[in-house]
């Protein structure tokens, strides 16, 4: 049983999955977890502190997996001190032959007391 609805979203895209219906999530903070991590910083108007610098992070560039494990755990970061999430835990991979990054966040929704991971390609 989740504690609020919220919409599931694409976590490449950020948008709102629709079938028939718009399915639920059945963690909340997951879909805030994907809305941080699928927006550029400074992309959104209401927040403009919302997001993960993408730019900053050349794929195929030396420590690109380093650096994206910080601009992640930046971004979250006011989740996990609001206590909305904990127990964070980011893992980034280089996909040099595609010139992209892999990656996973993994971590608790306090409220539901379950494990959750989010993935991702930029």
């Amino acid at each position: 049983m989740t504690y609020a609805y919220a919409r599931t979203l694409n976590p490449q895209t950020g948008d709102w999955t629709f079938t028939t219906t718009f399915p639920g999530s059945p963690s909340p903070a997951t879909e805030l977890v994907k809305r941080i991590l699928c927006t550029t910083k400074g992309q959104c108007l209401l927040d403009p502190t919302m997001g993960v610098d993408w730019a900053k992070v050349d794929p195929l560039g030396t420590g690109a997996a380093s650096l994206a494990d910080t601009l992640i755990r930046s971004a979250l970061a006011g989740l996990v001190t609001r206590g909305v999430i904990a127990g964070l835990s980011v893992a980034v991979e280089v996909d040099g032959q595609a010139g992209r990054l892999l990656y996973a966040a993994t971590f608790t929704d306090v409220r539901l007391a379950q494990p959750q991971v989010v993935r991702g390609i930029r």
